[in-house]
């Protein structure tokens, strides 16, 4: 397996484990406090610096067990569907925003498009990498 892939497979994890418990946090806020109520910026900015730090650790522990191997391929292989998932939702946050909508489901329109772009993203490269592979050893 490349280090581009398992960089993929680490995003992949990080983001379900950190957005899971986010989405489970923010539920139970909502349950209890209302969804008015519910504030969860908190819970977010936890959630970033969750997901940079546990990413990072993960990257520099890969980087230290097999060093990564520089590729000729671009940077942006396989990206486009993830990015069209984040803009739908950046479109979806300005309807909602549009039509008056709580700031509690604008943000979190916001959010889940940025993880689900970004999972999509991280599948999409190993997919591509899969495919490098088969090919180079063909």
């Amino acid at each position: 397996m490349s280090f581009r892939e398992k960089s993929a497979w680490a995003v992949m994890g990080v983001l379900a484990v950190v957005f899971g418990g986010y989405a489970v946090a923010v539920a139970q806020r909502a349950a209890s406090a209302g969804i008015a109520q519910a504030g969860v910026t908190d819970l977010a900015v936890w959630g970033v610096i969750g997901t940079v730090v546990l990413l990072a650790a993960v990257h520099i522990t890969m980087a230290a067990i097999a060093p990564p191997v520089r590729s000729d391929r671009g940077a942006l292989d396989g990206r486009r569907a993830g990015y069209a998932i984040l803009a739908a939702g950046a479109a979806l946050a300005v309807v909602l925003t549009l039509t008056d909508a709580a700031p509690f489901w604008v943000a979190n329109v916001l959010i889940t498009a940025l993880v689900a772009g970004e999972i999509t993203n991280a599948a999409a490269s190993i997919t591509h990498e899969r495919k490098s592979a088969r090919t180079q050893r063909a």
